[in-house]
Protein backbone atom coordinates (compact mmCIF):
# COMPACT_ATOMS: atom_id res chain seq x y z
CA UNK A 1 0.00 0.00 0.00
CA UNK A 2 1.15 2.93 -0.78
CA UNK A 3 0.32 6.87 -1.14
CA UNK A 4 -2.72 7.86 -3.37
CA UNK A 5 -4.09 4.29 -3.32
CA UNK A 6 -7.87 4.05 -3.14
CA UNK A 7 -9.13 1.93 -0.05
CA UNK A 8 -11.66 1.12 1.95
CA UNK A 9 -12.09 0.13 5.64
CA UNK A 10 -13.80 -2.83 5.95
CA UNK A 11 -13.45 -3.92 9.68
CA UNK A 12 -15.65 -1.74 12.11
CA UNK A 13 -13.29 -1.66 14.80
CA UNK A 14 -13.41 1.85 16.29
CA UNK A 15 -9.42 0.74 18.09
CA UNK A 16 -8.84 0.71 14.77
CA UNK A 17 -8.96 4.15 12.99
CA UNK A 18 -9.69 7.17 14.58
CA UNK A 19 -9.49 10.62 14.02
CA UNK A 20 -6.56 13.06 14.37
CA UNK A 21 -8.69 14.95 17.78
CA UNK A 22 -8.86 11.26 19.12
CA UNK A 23 -12.63 11.13 18.60
CA UNK A 24 -14.18 7.96 17.77
CA UNK A 25 -16.58 7.58 15.12
CA UNK A 26 -18.32 5.63 12.42
CA UNK A 27 -18.15 8.70 9.49
CA UNK A 28 -15.58 6.85 7.20
CA UNK A 29 -17.41 3.33 6.78
CA UNK A 30 -18.56 2.28 3.73
CA UNK A 31 -16.78 5.38 1.98
CA UNK A 32 -13.79 5.56 -0.40
CA UNK A 33 -10.64 7.16 0.46
CA UNK A 34 -6.83 7.99 -0.33
CA UNK A 35 -3.95 7.53 1.51
CA UNK A 36 -1.79 10.34 2.59
CA UNK A 37 0.48 8.79 4.64
CA UNK A 38 2.10 6.00 6.35
CA UNK A 39 3.79 5.48 9.26
CA UNK A 40 5.06 2.43 11.70
CA UNK A 41 4.00 2.65 15.80
CA UNK A 42 4.96 -0.24 18.01
CA UNK A 43 2.68 -1.90 20.39
CA UNK A 44 4.00 -2.55 24.27
CA UNK A 45 3.11 -5.81 24.78
CA UNK A 46 4.97 -7.26 22.33
CA UNK A 47 7.10 -4.60 21.35
CA UNK A 48 5.69 -5.04 17.49
CA UNK A 49 6.09 -2.74 14.79
CA UNK A 50 2.16 -2.26 13.23
CA UNK A 51 1.98 0.18 10.33
CA UNK A 52 -0.90 2.82 10.47
CA UNK A 53 -1.68 4.54 7.38
CA UNK A 54 -3.19 8.68 7.33
CA UNK A 55 -6.83 8.45 5.12
CA UNK A 56 -8.32 11.10 3.71
CA UNK A 57 -12.08 10.85 3.34
CA UNK A 58 -14.59 13.04 2.39
CA UNK A 59 -15.67 13.31 5.83
CA UNK A 60 -11.96 14.34 6.98
CA UNK A 61 -8.54 12.54 7.87
CA UNK A 62 -8.52 9.45 9.80
CA UNK A 63 -5.45 7.16 11.37
CA UNK A 64 -6.17 3.78 10.27
CA UNK A 65 -4.24 0.52 10.79
CA UNK A 66 -3.64 -1.65 7.82
CA UNK A 67 -4.93 -4.66 8.57
CA UNK A 68 -8.56 -2.68 8.65
CA UNK A 69 -7.75 -1.59 4.93
CA UNK A 70 -9.16 -3.01 2.08
CA UNK A 71 -7.09 -1.90 -1.42
CA UNK A 72 -9.16 -0.87 -4.32
CA UNK A 73 -8.57 -0.98 -7.87
CA UNK A 74 -9.01 1.70 -9.98
CA UNK A 75 -10.34 0.17 -12.78
CA UNK A 76 -12.75 -2.47 -11.11
CA UNK A 77 -13.83 0.67 -9.27
CA UNK A 78 -14.31 2.75 -12.83
CA UNK A 79 -15.76 -0.01 -14.77
CA UNK A 80 -12.40 -0.30 -16.94
CA UNK A 81 -11.00 -4.05 -17.48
Amino acid sequence: MKTGDLVKIVKNDMSLSYNPAGLKDKLFFDKIGIVIDKYSALRNEAWKSEEWFDIMFDTGIYHVRKDALEILDESRRFGIP
